[in-house]
């Protein structure tokens, strides 16, 4: 009975302290997510998550605008190996780091602005939505630059053997309909002979 009970304690311990640590990833996860900038703690709301309102959408578009800054930042940022400095970052990156900076200034922006009442922050939330609209047209093209960027050269030079053989193909076809062409003007048959046709029988 005594090792039951202990067993018992042991599991409903066990179960309790993987609870623990699923919920604590959980919300790490959620305040990650939540953030404009992972590293740097927001004054929105968490229910802003779901919140249909104004500013909790904008928030939410800031937060996107944040990861993408992010994902691009971390595909370019050089790695360090073996070196007493870190290697200059790109230009993407700096251009990443700060749109992500803009982004969390104007997130601090709208969590104040969220705060006045409805006829005062109609101006305010106007220009927070036209400067977020910015933003995500920035990030977009980053993310365009990226992507060309980080394109594999192989990849293009077999995009551009495909393009010649296309195109050689093409010729020899207009090759072909100008023979035929001529053939038709000069009264020459066009179509294979009966012989041939039924292999020579």
């Amino acid at each position: 009975m005594r090792w039951f009970l202990l067993a018992l304690l042991s599991t409903t311990g066990a179960v309790i302290v993987c609870c623990c640590l699923v919920a604590l990833l959980v919300r790490s996860r959620v305040h990650r997510h939540h953030r404009v900038d992972p590293r740097v703690d927001t004054p929105a709301p968490l229910t802003w998550l779901a919140d249909p309102r104004t500013p909790a959408r904008l928030h939410r578009r800031l937060a996107r605008v944040g990861r993408l800054s992010e994902r691009v930042a971390a595909e370019h940022r050089p790695v360090r190996r073996f070196a007493r400095r870190a290697p200059e970052p790109p230009p993407l990156v700096e251009l990443a780091t700060s749109l992500r900076a803009r982004a969390v200034e104007l997130d601090a922006q709208l969590a104040r602005v969220a705060l006045l009442a409805p006829a005062a922050r109609r101006r305010p939330l106007g220009q927070l939505h036209a400067a977020t609209a910015e933003l995500e047209a920035t990030s977009r093209q980053l993310a365009e630059l990226s992507a060309a960027v980080l394109a594999p050269p192989v990849l293009a030079t077999e995009l551009e053997g495909t393009a010649a053989l296309a195109a050689r193909l093409d010729h020899l076809a207009q090759a072909h309909r100008e023979l035929l062409e001529i053939d038709e003007r000069n009264g020459l048959a066009t179509t294979p002979r009966a012989g041939l046709a039924t292999g020579g029988r």
